[in-house]
């Protein structure tokens, strides 16, 4: 029994790093998911030509929802977690 329950968390834990996806994006691509209010803001943290890690999450709600979540390092080395929610942003200090 013990065998089935661990088999069963190790499956689920997988089930779940599948699900979200992970690859990169430029500053550029960033900035035009945004909401054009929301752009100079957005603009202060990314650069237009470097790659960030982006990590992609589609089920939130409902089918018509995206959350978006890339890490930024800034200049003097600060970390910031910039969150993309159907063009809205959140931006995070790590």
């Amino acid at each position: 029994m013990k065998k089935k329950v661990i088999l069963f968390c190790i499956s689920m834990i997988i089930v779940v790093v599948l699900a979200t996806q992970v690859f990169a994006m430029t500053g550029a691509d960033l900035k035009s998911l945004c909401s054009s209010s929301e752009e100079p803001i957005i603009s202060q943290y990314l650069s237009d030509d470097i790659d960030y890690p982006v990590i992609t999450e589609n089920d939130l709600d409902s089918d018509d929802q995206t959350m978006l979540e890339a890490v930024v390092v800034g200049e003097n080395g600060e970390e910031y977690i910039i969150i993309i929610v159907n063009g809205e942003i959140h931006i995070l200090q790590k």
